[in-house]
């Protein structure tokens, strides 16, 4: 992969969020003291559900190891490094109202409840009985 970074394949011969996060944390410019507990678990997770989304629409592979740590790395790069947030975690942290314009994609649907993201974090949202949105959610 990029920078040097080896990937050690798991007992079964594949690679999971497991065999990412051991060579991501060895990665060169990483420290590993710097990542708060779960986010390469968060990440890796919206990066593989992007890129998979990704190779559906057009058809041909985008989810490949060297995709998966090269944005790792850029996430890193962005958010530990430079202390660049998403509007995800802005929100989430009370630095920004929730009431901003934003882009938000709707990753999961239940008759009950959706989960907002932004790409790089998401949100549970309830969906009240009778509003419009409930009606659409039931009609599918």
């Amino acid at each position: 992969l990029g920078d040097g970074v080896m990937v050690v394949l798991s007992d079964k011969g594949d690679i999971g969020v497991e065999e990412f996060s051991v060579a991501f944390l060895c990665s060169p410019g990483v420290d590993p003291k710097l990542i708060p507990d779960g986010w390469l678990r968060n990440h890796y997770g919206w990066i593989v559900w992007g890129l998979d989304s990704l190779e559906r629409r057009l058809g041909r592979l985008v989810l490949t190891p060297t995709a998966v740590m090269d944005r790792l790395k850029y996430r890193y790069d962005r958010e530990v490094d430079r202390g660049e947030r998403s509007i995800l975690r802005k929100v989430v942290e009370k630095d920004e109202s929730a009431a901003v314009p934003m882009v938000l994609c709707v990753s999961e649907v239940s008759s009950d409840h959706l989960v907002l993201t932004d790409g790089w974090y998401s949100l549970p949202s309830s969906i009240q009985m009778g509003t419009a949105l409930h009606k659409l959610v039931g009609r599918g």
